[in-house]
């Protein structure tokens, strides 16, 4: 009894558990142990880093060819997130001064149309002004390179930054005594409280509104360029990259087809080489074979054949076929360009304009539209400082202001050459009298330190957005570097009229 239930014979491991499990009876499988599951998730991780280096071998090899992986529908409405955040923020930023600045008198000042289209329709003019100018400008400075035999592509592209940041800065400044917003000042010195700071804030709206406008319209326009080189699944990729020896892309699109072989027709050209190829399938457009090779090819003799290759005499395939020759040629024509703006793109970026992610761009636009208003903003509070000091000094008699506000020019006894002036604005209760001289009216700090420092500041955001700097220090330090300037300025703006306090 006891000698039946001892204990059987004892194997001792003296190699791996996998050799006593080949080697015992039974069902032939150990149980599962924690170290299992590690082998196998450290299995997954190999697995997926070699999923990694095999998706960037197909990148490198699509994009040696000109192609790219990625769906066209999908960028699009990835892109279309810019102008709905362009827009959220447009929306945010024109009821802020409703919301954090009101107002308990709004003063009537003549217009045409209704506040604040005017405001808005000058300035986005002066902006197409400004970017018309661009061409010019650069024009311009590449003669005047050229003159002084500097022989360096940086030199014209530097010298029309700065000429283009100061037409901006001077237009920018121009919109104001074009809406005559000095002539209808409540308050002596540029506050929140004056009606004109909603009028500044209009005219900065509308100028980052039409940059805002032809910004996207331009990167919808960049990824449009991409379409025909786009493949969306592996067979696309297998597809375009075996390449025959000796053949092109123009000439894989293009190829010999089973139905020109089965019919001996020449479908005519589709209106885009590369319409279909976001759908999977690639459209038929075939050039005559005599047009690829110095002799044509015997034609092979097949059941299904109803007539050989290029032997139609007849007067409507002849046209047709001249037809598709044109189209064909025009289509090849547009593909070269397309490539050629794509080339420019890349080497203006540094990237494929496709690979930038969709956030970048709305940074950008939320960047561009602060940067608008705290320019703005300073410019307009330099030049009304200036233009009330110069125009109050100038007159020595009474000045009316607003409907309930008058301004008085008292001559000192002490000083005849001083004057000394009283605002009275019942109006505006919490306006105190001031006894102020108007020399010190006549100071202009604001617009002799401030504008140079703002011009600086344009200036060195263009070069950061200029093809010398771009590529190399990337679209996305460039992009986050803007957003801190962007919002310095914009609060920088903000206190300049008071509006921090």
């Amino acid at each position: 009894m006891h000698a039946e239930s001892g204990p059987g014979p004892i194997h001792r491991l003296q190699s791996s558990p996998e050799r006593f499990r080949a080697d015992s009876s039974g069902s032939g499988f150990l149980d599962r142990v924690p170290e299992d599951g590690a082998v196998e998730f450290d299995g997954r991780d190999e697995g997926e880093e070699e999923d990694d280096i095999d998706d960037d071998a197909v990148d490198e090899d699509l994009e040696s060819q000109g192609l790219y992986r990625g769906s066209y529908r999908r960028m699009l409405i990835l892109y279309t997130f810019v102008p709905l955040t362009f827009a959220i923020l447009f929306a945010l930023l024109a009821l802020l001064p409703t919301w954090a600045y009101p107002l308990q008198v709004v003063p009537d000042f003549p217009s045409v149309l209704p506040f604040p289209l005017t405001e808005l329709f000058v300035s986005a003019g002066l902006w197409c002004l400004s970017h018309m100018l661009r061409t010019p400008i650069y024009g311009l400075s590449l003669l005047i390179c050229t003159s002084c035999k500097l022989s360096h592509y940086s030199f014209p592209t530097l010298l029309s930054t700065l000429l283009h940041s100061i037409v901006c800065l001077l237009l920018r400044v121009i919109a104001i005594p074009i809406l005559l917003i000095p002539h209808y000042l409540v308050y002596e010195t540029p506050t929140w409280r004056d009606p004109a700071f909603r009028r500044v804030w209009w005219v900065a709206l509308g100028w980052a509104t039409v940059e805002a406008i032809v910004a996207i319209k331009q990167g919808y326009q960049n990824i449009m360029l991409y379409r025909d080189v786009l493949v969306t699944d592996t067979h696309d990729e297998e597809r375009f990259i075996e390449i025959e020896d000796g053949a092109t892309k123009l000439g894989r699109i293009y190829g010999a087809t089973d139905e020109t072989a089965r019919y001996g027709e020449f479908p005519m050209a589709s209106s885009s080489a590369g319409s279909s190829s976001v759908g999977g399938t690639s459209p038929v457009n075939v050039l005559p074979q005599n047009s690829l090779a110095p002799a044509p090819a015997p034609a092979v003799e097949s059941s299904t054949e109803r007539a050989p290759l290029l032997q139609r005499h007849s007067r409507d395939s002849n046209v047709d076929l001249e037809a598709s020759l044109e189209l064909q040629v025009e289509e090849d024509v547009d593909q070269l360009i397309a490539v050629r703006k794509r080339d420019e793109l890349e080497k203006y970026y540094g990237i494929p304009f496709v690979r930038i992610p969709a956030f970048i761009p709305c940074l950008q636009r939320a960047n561009a539209l602060l940067f608008s208003l705290g320019m703005t903003l300073i410019l307009s509070s330099a030049y009304l400082q200036a233009a009330i000091a110069h125009s109050w000094f100038m007159s020595p008699h009474i000045h009316p202001a607003e409907e309930h506000s008058a301004v008085y020019i008292i001559p000192s006894e002490s000083a005849p050459n001083s004057y000394l002036e009283t605002v009275i604005s019942p109006a505006w209760p919490w306006s105190s009298i001031q006894l102020l001289p108007v020399t010190l009216r006549q100071s202009n700090q604001l617009l002799t330190i401030g504008v140079p420092v703002v011009f600086i500041v344009q200036m060195s955001l263009s070069i950061l957005h200029s093809q010398l700097v771009l590529p190399k220090a990337g679209v996305h330090t460039v992009v986050y570097i803007g957003s801190l300037v962007s919002l310095g300025i914009f609060f920088a703006g903000l206190s300049v009229w008071d509006a921090l306090s």
